[in-house]
């Protein structure tokens, strides 16, 4: 356990923050339940992104701020 401790490493966990952080914030957006779309010059229609769910995204921007000052301290 003694060994597993002395590799991580305060930036090591901030590297871990950020990459949930950006996780969270990008599984926030998603698929518009309403169906708005629009169409492109070739007729395909494009899905337009909504913000679903807002606590996701704040729980990962928080985390992507402790993520960047946990590595800052390190």
């Amino acid at each position: 356990m003694d060994d597993i401790l002395k590799i991580i490493t305060l930036a090591h966990v901030g590297l871990i923050f950020n990459l949930v952080g950006t996780i969270f914030v990008a599984f926030s957006f998603g698929k518009n339940p309403g169906e708005a779309n629009q169409e492109d010059e070739t007729g395909r229609i494009i899905y337009l992104a909504s913000f679903l769910y807002p606590g996701l995204f704040r729980c990962g921007l928080a985390l992507m701020g402790v993520g960047f000052i946990l590595q800052l301290l390190a």
